[in-house]
């Protein structure tokens, strides 16, 4: 355990967060011809289209800065105090070789260890199946996030009239409760068939001679074609919006 992130590292994290969201922003989080909206729950060959691929693989590197530069700016609160800290990322997007890796050792460890010990360990106590908690465990995962989803963007009264009509459409929006719990069933099922696939001959060459930057890039874009699902509320729910207003971000003339 070490005292956070580096000066260098958290200063290389805020300017990485502040280009892309600059770039996503100025093309309204769709620089590429894409007809999957953020807030659908439509499950069509779109989704495996190079525009929803190419914009979903920008919103996943978005969500990661923005995740990781909230987390770290807590804990550099507490290390100013005399706290130690541990990171909760640990280059997932580059280091990470297989979906067990990217999931359990170097995405978000404080929400791995809640999940760990609350849901998977007793799980698989309870049912005496691993791949079954594993699974469990995602889906789990998907309703404790639609939850804060659901926190973040309540629609306070103040926003409507008399009437229940909104008085500014830019500002109520309906989350959608189910697509981000779809989106870790998802990645569950990426984890079970990790073993089998593993074993393909393709697949062994790929891990064996690729550098473990690519394969990990390859890791995300297998997640890609339902990045929205997670992701998609955020920039329809205005949260990035509201971010930009605490980075450096290029704006497009209006």
């Amino acid at each position: 355990m070490r005292l956070g992130r580096s000066f260098m590292e958290r200063l290389f994290n805020f300017a990485a967060l502040s280009l892309v969201l600059s770039i996503l922003s100025h093309y309204d989080f769709k620089p590429f011809e894409d007809t999957v909206d953020f807030t659908s729950r439509d499950i069509s060959q779109d989704l495996l289209s190079l525009g929803n691929l190419s914009n979903s693989y920008l919103l996943a590197l978005l969500l990661y800065f923005t995740l990781n530069n909230l987390f770290e700016l807590n804990a550099f609160g507490e290390n100013m105090k005399g706290f130690v800290t541990e990171p909760i990322f640990h280059s997932p997007l580059t280091h990470s070789k297989t979906p067990t890796e990217f999931w359990t050792k170097r995405w978000n460890h404080m929400t791995h260890r809640l999940l760990k010990g609350g849901i998977f360990e007793p799980a698989k106590l309870c049912f005496g199946d691993k791949k079954f908690a594993m699974f469990l465990t995602f889906v789990a995962s998907g309703l404790y996030h639609e939850y804060v989803w659901t926190t973040m963007f309540y629609n306070q009264k103040y926003r409507y009239d008399e009437n229940d009509a909104c008085t500014n459409e830019d500002s109520c929006y309906e989350f959608n409760f189910g697509r981000v719990t779809a989106f870790f069933a998802y990645a569950g099922i990426i984890m079970h068939f990790e073993r089998p696939v593993r074993k393909l001959a393709f697949v062994k060459w790929l891990s064996s001679h690729l550098p473990t930057l690519m394969v990990a890039q390859m890791l995300v874009c297998i997640h890609a074609p339902l990045v929205k699902l997670y992701g998609g509320d955020w920039v329809k729910g205005g949260f990035f919006d509201d971010l930009s207003i605490a980075t450096f971000t290029l704006r497009k003339n209006s």
